[in-house]
């Protein structure tokens, strides 16, 4: 976003606002706007197998909020779209609705990633297969299911809920792809 008072991403440090996870700094994502959806996008090089891990201490939620976490393929091409909720359940998104992950440890139901606390995230992904596994602080928590056809994945995006809600807030760090 445009506004640092309304949306978007800052770099905090524990002299202003929070310390990130175990560190002097965290980057905040806040979505302070009815209008306009809080998000970022970093590419990297592309490839079939990706590892996506990073650690989310979320503070608050819009109603019917959630932090979203995306890979994705080409300029902004979402292949497995993923968000923790406000009750701390983790789902992904199939192309139509936001559905529960499968497989090994699923559910990842309420409380998966606990609101005002740091948690470790890590999605493995190598295509063409079709799901991507998520363990959350070292623990299975299911498969994200892909979207379309993809070949390579080549970035990630983080993003609150979206344009209409807005209080989604989260501290992110060690944000790691590779």
């Amino acid at each position: 976003g445009t506004s640092g008072t309304q949306y978007g991403f800052a770099v905090r440090d524990a002299t202003t606002f929070a310390a990130g996870d175990e560190s002097e700094r965290s980057f905040q994502m806040w979505d302070g706007s009815s209008t306009w959806r809080a998000g970022i996008k970093k590419t990297v090089t592309a490839a079939a197998s990706k590892t996506f891990e990073f650690r989310v201490k979320p503070l608050s939620y819009a109603t019917g909020g959630c932090v979203q976490f995306t890979l994705l393929t080409g300029a902004a091409v979402s292949v497995f779209q993923m968000a923790v909720f406000s009750d701390g359940s983790i789902k992904y998104y199939n192309g139509s609705s936001w559905v529960a992950t499968t497989g090994t440890g699923s559910p990842a139901g309420a409380n998966t990633v606990p609101l005002n606390t740091w948690s470790t995230i890590k999605v493995t992904a190598t295509l063409p297969g079709s799901t991507a596994a998520i363990t959350v602080n070292g623990v299975a928590k299911g498969n994200a299911g892909k979207l379309g056809t993809p070949t390579t994945m080549n970035g990630f995006t983080f993003g609150s809920a979206g344009t209409a809600p807005s209080g989604d807030n989260a501290l992110f760090d060690d944000v790691v792809i590779n």
